[in-house]
């Protein structure tokens, strides 16, 4: 019994030991993989001022002009692609008297549910504190399985 037991826990080792190297080489990828966005971003910064320099050219442009070149239109179709106007609506807070937190609470109190948004969803946990032929009748039943493991204890490990 006692070799069955040193062969579990020397296999344990074995698969703590190559997943503490996965989780070297993956801290390791991500490291350079962070390097390599921030040289990314380094590079890209002229070429974002650019593009800001642009979008505000075409908007002074758009707006000192709109009349002329949009008309009764939204957008304007170009060789290099379309500028215009798109319309949106934000819902905004009044003044600082009011949160969002309590024009939640406002609606609730007030019974206009249908603004408020909720998840619904099975309490699994509690369903399956049903009786088994309460769970037949809504066709569900309960199925244990057992599911293997094998977790290393790493910092035990040699050379942790």
């Amino acid at each position: 019994m006692t070799d069955i037991k040193d062969q579990a826990d020397a296999a344990l080792a074995r698969k703590g030991a190559a997943e503490r190297e996965i989780k070297r080489i993956e801290l390791e990828l991500n490291e350079e993989i962070d390097a390599l966005k921030q040289t990314a971003k380094k590079k890209s910064l002229p070429y974002e001022a650019a593009v800001e320099k642009e979008d505000a050219y075409l908007e002074g442009l758009a707006l000192e002009h709109r009349q002329d070149l949009f008309g009764a239109a939204k957008s304007l179709p170009l060789t290099h692609g379309e500028i215009g106007f798109r319309s949106s609506t934000a819902l905004c807070l009044l003044n600082k008297r009011f949160s969002w937190a309590g024009i939640l609470e406002r609606f609730d109190a007030l019974g206009l549910k249908a603004f408020i948004r909720t998840t619904k969803e099975l309490d699994k946990d509690r369903i399956k504190t049903l009786h088994p032929d309460q769970l037949a009748e809504h066709g569900l039943k309960l199925r244990t399985t057992e599911k293997f493991f094998a977790k290393p204890d790493i910092a035990r490990l040699p050379g942790a």
